[in-house]
């Protein structure tokens, strides 16, 4: 629903925030429904998946955001 509003109301790309479980299955909905690119924030899954964010390893989050990239992402916020 969010993602049809923000489209509807003249969004040119959308971000995909999603956090706590099944994040893979809520993504690939958005992006099969989006007509507008979709972006994400990898280290939101990559924490939520490895626990704190002072154990998360640069290869963790280096695998998060290719597995998002595979999955279709257009774009990524990336903190580092």
């Amino acid at each position: 629903d969010k993602l049809r509003l923000a489209v509807r109301w003249g969004a040119d790309t959308v971000m995909d925030l999603s956090t706590g479980k099944r994040i893979d299955e809520t993504r690939a909905a958005i992006i099969a429904e989006s007509t507008v690119p979709i972006g994400t924030v990898p280290i939101y899954q990559a924490v939520a998946e490895g626990g704190a964010i002072e154990d998360l390893a640069a290869e963790d989050l280096l695998a998060t955001i290719e597995h998002q990239a595979r999955q279709g992402v257009d774009y990524m916020t990336v903190h580092a």
